[in-house]
């Protein structure tokens, strides 16, 4: 095992990679697996394109001056085409492959004759194939949430699917793990076992849309908002995504959460009974290997603004600089008019701020801290010291049975504040939460219909002044904020 993950971590990990024919290895083969290498892409049974590539790493050590090619064979396994391998760990097959079925097989030949086969991979070309089963979700190929155990692509994994996370084990790549491996081949063969059944985007399907037309969103089909208005250093991942590479170097967004440590003690939140804080390796490690290159970071918590000090300074000791990186809260605005100066100079700001009254007596109540105003001052700070830089602000409400009907002064709130959108949810009882379950509103509640009416009255109202509007209702999905929310500039 020791030698299985030493190969991965090599090939896996953001850091060198060696190559195959410079290995520094020992002149005898570990032979502790029975297989030394091993063909990671096309995945089996995959339909692929004409030009498929190729990747693959080594579970063991091999001789330095050991060889290897590619093999393309027929069906019925006659020889068709041999490549040399350059160094590396992937390879674009040059000559076009007509439609049909063929196996693929790297072969390794050590100086001393000995050879190192993989195993057969089938394949089927078959451009339309290829791209029709495929599952239309970018989350694995886009995004990375590291929490405190776990370090998922999304929120809507199964329960009990999500990809388990040590950061103290330096040689695992959370990106890369094999958890993450196999959630994107699953994807790829329309394979939806680790997805939650409300996730909509395993009801998207792209048989009317072939790989061009969905890079170029044309045919109807557009592309998923993650990748709205990416960057040019972000084409790597939409290139990924698009012909379905399943190793990948960096994700396009990456999530912290912080800690569980909050300064409010809202009555409908399940955080309240948790203890813990992230490892000092993930700021030490991963944010500084993915920070070059990652587009947005967003932190959560608790209350990530009370980690932002010690996180930003974690990132300067490392020489890591966050101004070329959109920023993302998720943050009950209780700390943002101390730390405005701070978060005047990242190059876009994204606050998703956890307000939940229209007064101040109710916030009180709601928050368990009388920070009402405190909140209002910090959005008119962070509006003050970023006025000319890209930051969007949006303000969401938990309405419950005893706040619904403060929905209408919170929209005369929203526009006298000037936010960019407001967001309504529905509040999920919790057992770890102190609002008791009566709290939560259900659609065949009698006071229903004035919710409806209200929310109604709210959207036409903030939609007239600009500002956008969702509302969430009990049974729809959750909201994750990088669906709607996207900074550019």
């Amino acid at each position: 095992m020791s030698s299985l993950l030493s190969g991965l971590s090599s090939l896996l990990s953001g850091g060198s990679r060696q190559s195959i024919r410079k290995s520094n290895a020992p002149a005898k083969l570990d032979r502790t697996l029975e297989k030394v290498v091993h063909l990671l892409e096309p995945v089996q049974y995959s339909a692929v394109g004409p030009n498929p590539r190729v990747r693959w790493y080594l579970s063991a050590a091999v001789p330095e001056r050991t060889r290897f090619r590619l093999v393309v064979y027929s069906q019925d396994r006659k020889r068709l085409q041999t490549y040399d391998l350059p160094a590396g760990d992937s390879f674009l097959i040059p000559h076009p492959l007509s439609d049909g079925d063929y196996q693929l097989r790297i072969v390794g030949k050590a100086p001393n004759g000995e050879k190192l086969p993989s195993r057969y991979t089938f394949v089927t070309v078959d451009p339309k194939k290829a791209f029709e089963n495929r599952i239309l979700c970018a989350r694995p190929w886009s995004s990375l949430f590291l929490g405190p155990i776990r370090a998922n692509p999304c929120c809507n994994l199964k329960s009990g699917a999500g990809f388990p996370f040590n950061p103290e084990v330096s040689t695992v790549d959370p990106w890369n793990s094999p958890g993450m491996i196999a959630l994107r081949e699953a994807l790829l063969n329309g394979d939806t076992r680790f997805c939650h059944e409300g996730c909509p985007s395993i009801r998207t399907s792209a048989s009317h849309a072939s790989p061009e037309a969905f890079a170029q969103k044309a045919g109807g089909f557009h592309m998923p908002r993650i990748f709205e208005g990416m960057c040019s250093e972000d084409r790597e991942a939409v290139e990924a995504f698009v012909r379905g590479r399943i190793i990948l170097d960096h994700p396009v967004t990456l999530k912290i959460a912080m800690g569980s440590k909050c300064n409010q003690a809202c009555t409908f939140c399940k955080s309240r009974q948790r203890d813990w804080k992230q490892e000092e390796s993930v700021f030490a490690d991963l944010a500084v290997r993915f920070a070059p290159k990652i587009r947005r970071l967003t932190l959560t918590g608790g209350e990530p603004l009370l980690y932002w000090k010690h996180f930003n300074n974690k990132m300067r000791q490392n020489n890591v600089d966050l101004s070329g990186i959109i920023i993302s809260m998720i943050t009950n605005g209780a700390l943002l008019e101390d730390l405005a100066d701070d978060l005047r100079n990242c190059r876009g700001l994204e606050l998703f701020i956890s307000f939940n009254a229209a007064t101040r007596e109710t916030y009180q109540r709601v928050h368990g801290a009388d920070d009402f105003e405190k909140v209002i001052r910090g959005i008119r700070a962070i509006q003050r010291v970023r006025s000319d830089r890209p930051t969007k602000i949006r303000m969401k409400m938990v309405y419950m049975r005893s706040t619904f009907r403060e929905i209408k002064t919170y929209v005369e709130l929203a526009k006298d504040l000037q936010v960019d959108e407001v967001v309504f949810a529905h509040m999920t009882f919790f057992r770890q939460a102190e609002a008791p379950p009566t709290e939560a509103l259900q659609l065949d509640d009698p006071e229903w219909p004035e919710v409806e009416q209200l929310l109604a009255d709210a959207s036409a109202e903030l939609t007239k002044h600009g500002i956008a509007f969702i509302a969430r209702r009990p049974g729809e999905r959750r909201l994750d904020p990088q669906d709607v929310l996207n900074v550019t500039g």
